[in-house]
């Protein structure tokens, strides 16, 4: 899956991959994803 920003205007959008995803017993979720340009790592808790 891509995930891309919802501000198309720029033309310096980042694209990046989810690489994993782990639920936690309190119902988060925490999804790792890779910016496909660069190789950056980004951890998002919801």
């Amino acid at each position: 899956m891509i995930i891309s920003p919802e501000n198309t205007e720029d033309t310096s959008q980042e694209h990046f991959v989810i690489t994993d995803v782990q639920a936690s017993e309190s119902g988060m979720y925490k999804l790792i994803l890779r910016e496909l340009k660069n190789g950056s790592i980004i951890i998002l808790c919801i």
